[in-house]
């Protein structure tokens, strides 16, 4: 039996529990053969069939858990193939599997844990900035804007990464070529810089003090100097980022900023 839209969807929305259950021996392997079942039970009705199915997918995976849903739809591609004696075989599915679990995992940490939450949380950080400075309650808005910035891209790419992945089948990989994510990571890491640069000027403040407006001038452009240093050592921004919020963080403390109430 061919695979229905419903099935590729509980499968994929199975992924938000991949990493429900680990061990050290084969990471989430449990996991990806839950995550498995709803395909596997429509492709082999028999018992045995089904059980020989699973146990094939209790081999070693691990990779991003937000783009295990594009592997879980290629793989499911195969295994209908498979099932349905169109020129596939069981190995080819482990062989689909193991191979894309590696790249999508470097992929999904370079872009979503290395860029995208950073720069969300640096998002928020500005946003409750700019609601403090207008005088309104900065928390919901900050909070609102990060978990906005990070979770809607991320979810939306986990819920439809089954659906994606089995549409694209063999061509998933010049598809993901085209995407070009390095460029969108380093295009991403620069916005991450200029949010950085409008956070360190609004918390020195555009008009601020006569007798600490010298001193705080000069830390703004001696950290946005060390900032083109460092990228020219080519540091990771995303470090930059880190670095430059636990800053802003400690020197509040050290003296704080009047727009933030003091007075």
């Amino acid at each position: 039996m061919r695979l229905r839209n419903r099935d590729l969807l509980r499968s994929g929305l199975r992924t938000f529990l991949l990493q429900a259950v680990w061990n050290f021996e084969r990471m989430q392997n449990v996991g990806w053969a839950w995550c498995m079942l709803p395909v596997l039970r429509r492709l082999y009705p028999g018992r045995q069939e089904l059980a020989q199915a699973t146990k094939r997918h209790l081999e070693y995976f691990n990779t991003h858990p937000y783009l295990a849903g594009v592997i879980l739809g290629c793989a499911a591609r195969v295994e209908e193939k498979a099932a349905l004696g169109e020129g596939a075989t069981a190995a080819e599915v482990t062989a689909v599997k193991m191979g894309m679990m590696g790249p999508l995992a470097a992929l999904g940490d370079s872009f979503f844990w290395a860029t995208l939450r950073p720069l969300a949380a640096l998002l928020g950080v500005l946003m409750a900035f700019f609601a403090q400075a207008e005088g309104g309650s900065w928390a919901p808005w900050g909070v609102a804007a990060f978990l906005l910035a990070f979770n809607l891209p991320h979810l939306l790419v986990q819920s439809l990464g089954a659906a994606f992945g089995y549409a694209a089948g063999d061509a998933i990989v010049p598809l993901l070529r085209k995407v070009e994510v390095p460029v969108l990571v380093h295009r991403m890491q620069a916005a991450g810089l200029v949010l950085l640069g409008t956070l360190l000027a609004g918390l020195q403040g555009f008009h601020p003090p006569h007798e600490e407006g010298m001193a705080g001038g000069l830390v703004v452009a001696a950290f946005g100097l060390l900032a083109f240093l460092l990228v020219r050592r080519k540091v990771r921004i995303s470090h930059i980022l880190w670095g430059a919020l636990f800053c802003s963080i400690l020197a509040s403390y050290i003296h704080p900023s009047p727009f933030w109430g003091q007075p």
